[in-house]
């Protein structure tokens, strides 16, 4: 921080909208003033009675509006005050050194200092608030950390290497701060197959350094628990069962998805004041449920998704029970943590080291940053050596990750709105004369779209309709067929409003549908226009190959997970 509290109680840290922003050595903590509430009230949060008389005695008193003056001025004097300098509880990589914050006590390159007593030279920007002490205890010695990976071992996993997976995940959970990539773990699987048994060891190796929630907890809420905090967090049974249930989770893995890299922008909330409200978690998350609700695709290389087997006996669960509890103490977390908090810097470079080779072996530079940091969790329990590139090559060869096992079952947007679309039931009319009497009767048909599609081409004969009324009827939503250079494309107008209507409901709602299906292999977008629809006018459209072959499979949804 800045001076000693012998020479000044308080810190100005600078403005931000209509605060002002103070470090109180008395509090240990920071005291936001809007201009109005600096009060002298307020003002003894900053400093007691006898500094104001000391330093702003007049002729009748202490002459608060002078000090009140001095205080705003100084503070603004120092700029704009950035939250993301509060470092909450937590092991965090600071200006290239290693920083553990226990809530009462900062350790800092192996020293510790109560928060109000860092140096400024040590600290500089940065402002450690007091907080609830973590409460280690005192570490075991012999504490065995292959022992988490060899008890997970024993679980039933689908997934390959789960033990190993789910093993580094809470090594960087722990140092989540610190790490340029922060990965989540969700664990899916029937009821009943081991989903609690694993939740359970993340809670008993991690314990206070987590927040646990289940069921309808909020994204708001997980928030403001966490504040400035980079603890664990811990989601338990993150099953929606409603639309209201599936709208909260869906929050909470807009925020996680924003926690994940350091690269990603603030989060901005509106509050009923008027003022913005910005905050950026830091953490990485631990979520159990019986199916994984990953519909985004940015949320594929975020998550790893470990699936369970079938679950242990009774009787051997009781016992793998029993001794998960003996193993993973209070004495084996204060001893992982302290080995985390000693070793960060190399934990840091190494992640980046294992990401850069994976990235390379992907050819993902995501899906590397997420399996490269877990690993190197996973190697800081046996080793803390640090590593160059042909060392991390050779340490993570032979091993399958799952991106190499398996679909994350993620359809990509563009995939997922040609088949949302071609799933689409189509209304039309067909007028039917009657050649005996003269008058027409109309007919009215709903099909299809990937039906309409196949008859307009002349692919299909219908019984019922020609190709001229499902021509008709595509024209009405925006869509012809063509063929250009002998092939057969569907054309998509790129701004008839019958498009959007036909993918409203879908998750792509809302969206510019034309950028999404150019992302289709094979997918043209020509310069010519055409006349598609109703209307005279012609526009621009996207043409998606029709014909099915090995490398493109239309129609066909991913599979899920093996």
């Amino acid at each position: 921080m800045a001076e000693t509290p012998s020479t000044q109680p308080f810190t100005p840290l600078g403005y931000l909208e209509a605060k002002y922003y103070y470090y109180s050595f008395l509090l240990q903590k920071i005291v936001a003033l809007a201009p109005v509430e600096h009060r002298k009230e307020n003002l003894f949060n900053l400093a007691p009675l006898s500094y104001w008389k000391e330093h702003y005695s007049g002729n009748k008193g202490i002459e608060w509006e002078r000090a009140i003056d001095s205080l705003i001025q100084t503070c603004a004097a120092e700029g704009l005050f950035n939250p993301q300098n509060v470092i909450g509880r937590g092991i965090w990589l600071v200006d290239g050194k290693g920083v553990t914050h226990y809530g009462d006590s900062v350790l800092i390159d192996g020293k510790k200092y109560e928060p109000k007593k860092i140096p400024r030279e040590i600290a500089k920007k940065k402002v450690f608030e007091l907080a609830e002490s973590l409460h280690l205890d005192e570490p075991d010695d012999k504490a065995d950390f292959t022992q988490i990976e060899a008890m997970l071992g024993e679980l039933n996993f689908q997934t390959p290497h789960a033990a190993m997976l789910i093993a580094g995940a809470i090594v960087c959970a722990m140092a989540a701060g610190a790490l340029h990539w922060r990965p989540h773990t969700w664990l899916t699987g029937k009821s009943g197959s081991g989903k609690s048994a694993v939740m359970k060891v993340i809670l008993l190796i991690l314990r206070n350094c987590t927040e646990h929630y289940v069921g309808e907890t909020t994204e708001a809420g997980i928030r403001q628990d966490l504040r400035h905090d980079c603890r664990a967090i811990v989601f338990d049974e993150a099953e929606p069962k409603n639309p209201a249930a599936i709208q909260k989770i869906n929050n909470v893995l807009n925020l996680l998805r924003q926690a994940s890299s350091d690269e990603t922008g603030k989060i901005a909330k509106g509050t009923v004041t008027g003022k913005g409200m910005n905050y950026k978690i830091r953490s990485s998350a631990f979520l159990a449920s019986i199916n994984a609700s990953l519909t985004e695709e940015p949320d594929k290389n975020r998550f790893q998704v470990l699936e369970m087997g079938e679950p242990m006996a009774k009787e051997d669960y009781d016992n793998w029970q029993f001794r998960a509890e003996n193993i993973f103490t209070k004495g084996f977390q204060a001893a992982l943590h302290n080995r985390i908090s000693e070793n960060i810097v190399t934990l840091a470079a190494n992640a980046k080291t294992f990401a850069g080779v994976l990235a390379q072996r992907f050819k993902d530079n995501r899906a590397g940053d997420q399996y490269g940091t877990i690993f190197a969790g996973y190697y800081l329990l046996t080793s803390t050596e640090k590593v160059d590139k042909a060392t991390a090559s050779d340490l993570m060869m032979g091993i399958k990750f799952p991106p190499e096992k398996q679909d994350s079952g993620v359809i990509p947007d563009c995939d997922y709105l040609w088949n949302y679309m071609l799933d689409r039931m189509i209304t039309f009319k067909k007028e039917q004369k009657n050649a005996q009497y003269g008058n027409v009767t109309v007919i009215p048909f709903e099909r299809p779209l990937s039906e309409l599609i196949d008859v307009a081409f002349g692919n299909h004969i219908p019984r019922n309709y020609a190709t001229g009324d499902a021509e008709k009827a595509l024209s009405y939503k925006g869509i012809k067929v063509v063929v250009e250079d002998g092939k057969q494309y569907v054309a998509i107008s790129t701004n008839n409003t019958a498009i959007e209507d036909l993918i409203s409901r879908s998750r792509c709602g809302g969206l510019d549908w034309a950028p999404i299906l150019r992302r289709r292999k094979g997918s043209l977008s020509p310069q010519k226009n055409y006349r598609i629809g109703v209307r005279k006018a012609t526009c621009k459209a996207t043409l998606i190959p029709w014909e099915e072959d090995d490398d493109q499979p239309n129609l066909k949804l991913v599979a899920p997970p093996a």
